[in-house]
């Protein structure tokens, strides 16, 4: 009985975890969508870099082993919902825009 208590209780230890980390995630990336939108990166020709945006795209601390905005920023550029606009010049910093009509909520 004492066993599958512990078991019990680990799992839902685990379960909080998870929606924990899923429910920050989710807060991430709607502050990285509200950046774009501030600065009205919503179409390629009004794309900026991410520095303009207060963003980044490396963890701030280089022993910080999770960084959730860059998480989200990489989630979002994976889903084609944050795209990269055509670069003039290969050295030119990369700029990005939010695109609304791959967002699939308001």
């Amino acid at each position: 009985m004492d066993f599958a208590l512990i078991v019990v209780a680990l799992l839902a230890l685990l379960a909080l975890a998870f929606w924990i980390r899923i429910r920050r995630l989710r807060q991430n990336t709607l502050e990285v969508i509200k950046r774009f939108r501030e600065h009205g990166a919503v179409s390629e020709k009004k794309a900026k870099t991410l520095t303009e945006m207060g963003l980044h795209s490396k963890p701030k601390h280089p022993f910080l082993l999770r960084d959730e905005q860059v998480e989200a920023l990489s989630q979002l550029l994976q889903k084609g919902i944050i795209c990269q606009a055509k670069q003039k010049s290969s050295s030119e910093e990369p700029k990005f825009y939010f695109d609304e009509q791959k967002y699939p909520m308001p």
